[in-house]
C-alpha cells in the first residue's frame, strides 16, 4: 500500500559553525498510525538513518511525545498519528556549509486496527542559508524538563509528580525502562512512580493536560 506515510527532510537556516537542526517530517494516512522510541506493547520504532557530509557528525533523534492508541485484545501501544517531525542536529565540520548534501533513509510501521505495514523512503536535502520548512513547531513540541515543583518529597525506590491545574495525566515509559516502573494514580494532577530495582536513570515521560491548550510532555528522571 502506497502514500500510507510521506516523508520530507527539511532543515532550519545555516549559520556557519553552528549546529544545523534538521527535521524528517513524516505525514500519516488518516486512521493510521507510527511508532515512538518505545512502540508499547506491540509495534516497531520508527527509525531514521542520516549521512552527513564528511566530517560533520549527527546527534540523537529528537521525537516529539507520543499519543497512547489502545489495540484490539487490550494491547497499548505508543506513537505517532497525522503530521509527526522527528528532529536531529548536526554538528559541522571543516569548510563550506551552503550546498552541503545529507541523505538517508527513514523506517516505519504503520498500523491501523486491523493492519500493518512496514515502510520506507529515501531522504535527501541541500543545504542552503535560508533553510527549507520551519521547524520551530517541532522544537516547540519536544518534551521539556520538570518544571519547578513538580517533583514532590518521596521515599527512596518512587517519584511523585504534582502539576497545580493539570486535569489528566499520563505516564509513558522510555524502551529500557518497560517493566521496571509501575504507575500509581494520585488523585488529580498527581502520579506516584513506584521504581523496581534495575531502573534506568531516564524513566521515560509524563504528559500533562490542563484542560486548556495542547497537552505537554515532560521529562522524568529517576533523580531531581
Amino acid at each position: 500500500m502506497k502514500d500510507l506515510v510521506l516523508a520530507s527532510l527539511l532543515s532550519a537556516p545555516l549559520s556557519p559553525g553552528q549546529p544545523l537542526r534538521v527535521g524528517v517530517e513524516l505525514r500519516v494516512k488518516p486512521g493510521w498510525h507510527i511508532y515512538w522510541r518505545n512502540p508499547g506493547e506491540s509495534g516497531l520504532a520508527t527509525w531514521v538513518e542520516l549521512r552527513p557530509p564528511a566530517g560533520w557528525t549527527v546527534g540523537p533523534l529528537l521525537l516529539p511525545g507520543p499519543e497512547a492508541f489502545d489495540m484490539p485484545g487490550g494491547i497499548v501501544n505508543y506513537g505517532h498519528s497525522g503530521t509527526v517531525t522527528l528532529l536531529l542536529d548536526l554538528q559541522p565540520g571543516p569548510g563550506p556549509t551552503e550546498g552541503a548534501l545529507v541523505e538517508g533513509k527513514v523506517g516505519w510501521l504503520a498500523c491501523t486496527d486491523a493492519l500493518c505495514v512496514p515502510g520506507e523512503a529515501a531522504l535527501r536535502l541541500v543545504l542552503d542559508a535560508d533553510g527549507q520548512g520551519d521547524l520551530a513547531p517541532a522544537t516547540a513540541a519536544l518534551p521539556r524538563p520538570l518544571p519547578a515543583g513538580a517533583r514532590q518529597p518521596a521515599a527512596p525506590g518512587r517519584v511523585d509528580l504534582r502539576f497545580a491545574g493539570a486535569k489528566a495525566l499520563r505516564f509513558f515509559p522510555e524502551v529500557e525502562s518497560e517493566g521496571l516502573v509501575t504507575v500509581e494514580p494520585g488523585g488529580e494532577g498527581a502520579l506516584g512512580l513506584i521504581l523496581a530495582p534495575g531502573a534506568p536513570e531516564r524513566l521515560g515521560l509524563v504528559r500533562v493536560e490542563a484542560g486548556q491548550g495542547p497537552p505537554v510532555w515532560y521529562e522524568v528522571g529517576r533523580s531531581p
